[in-house]
């Protein structure tokens, strides 16, 4: 467990008990069992504080409880959820959609990207001989996805099939991207996201051109992964998130700039609303597939 400061121990064990009071128990009680149902103890904490502030303090002691006394990772990532839906909501209400100097430094317009873009095509062709090969094909299809519907990294807890059996996509600790080769359609089914706990499974057809690109490697793909999953490492692991980012990164080594899945979310979103402020069918089509709101679209990604 993460080494916590005497002080912010104090503040978590008021916060603990404060909440225990909330819910009915006259003193905090032993162990956790009185934290298992997440929901009923995140309802209770809505309805107690309107402070986004207030509520994270609340989840940042339980999650701390929760460690002492080495609960379940399953109660644990409960919460996790809440904590990721309150820290976004702060983030709304701090965000005034200017750029910050880093953003400014690393910053390119969506026409940029779809240049860079169109040089990583150059770089791909089916049948990769090796993990270069491969890698570069990797790089193509995810900026290309990113800029038509600008993901967290999601697409690090990602299988893709060609026809798949209900089977192949039913466990939710996965993403899934579905190819369907009569329909000629690529679906996304986001069951692992940073938002999930708000806004539940989210699922959502690409263009046909994603459609296209992909069924055209997939092959390439699940020759050099191991139960189908759409990207993996240099030695032929599951990419982690974490990596995710690196290998993101690397698209724009050339360019020499520092541009993230963060950073793309906020040029799309900005491309869009500086182009037409009445295109609110497409605002609301692409917040849905990045798994927040408008508003969070309006405050947090776009930029001016």
């Amino acid at each position: 467990m993460t080494t916590i400061s005497e002080s912010s121990i104090k503040t978590y064990t008021a916060a603990v008990n404060s909440l225990a009071r909330d819910m009915g128990y006259q003193e905090l009680p032993d162990g956790y069992d009185w934290l298992k149902d997440a929901g009923k103890v995140y309802q209770v904490i809505k309805n107690s504080y309107t402070s986004f502030n207030t509520r994270a303090n609340k989840l940042f002691a339980i999650k701390y409880l929760l460690d002492i006394h080495d609960a379940p990772v399953s109660v644990l990532l409960k919460y996790e959820d809440y904590i990721s839906e309150v820290k976004e909501a702060i983030e709304e209400q701090r965000a005034d959609n200017k750029k910050s100097q880093k953003e400014k430094d690393n910053w390119l317009s969506k026409e940029q990207l779809m240049e860079i873009l169109k040089k990583l095509e150059t770089k791909t062709k089916r049948g990769a001989k090796d993990m270069t090969d491969y890698r570069n094909v990797m790089r193509y299809l995810i900026l290309k996805i990113h800029i038509e519907t600008p993901l967290r990294n999601d697409l690090a807890d990602a299988k893709i099939f060609l026809n798949p059996d209900q089977d192949d996509i039913k466990n939710t600790d996965y993403n899934y991207i579905v190819l369907d080769s009569k329909a000629k359609t690529a679906k996304f089914i986001g069951n692992v996201y940073k938002t999930k706990a708000t806004h539940g499974q989210i699922k959502f057809t690409w263009s046909k051109d994603i459609y296209n690109e992909l069924a055209h490697y997939y092959n390439d793909i699940v020759d050099k992964s191991i139960h189908n999953y759409f990207l993996v490492n240099q030695n032929g692991d599951k990419m982690t998130p974490n990596n995710y980012t690196k290998f993101m990164k690397s698209i724009f080594t050339d360019y020499d700039i520092n541009i993230s899945t963060s950073m793309i979310r906020h040029i799309i979103v900005s491309d869009l609303y500086d182009l037409d402020q009445t295109k609110e069918a497409a605002k609301k089509d692409l917040a849905y597939k990045m798994g927040h709101t408008v508003n969070t679209a309006e405050t947090i990604y776009a930029k001016i």
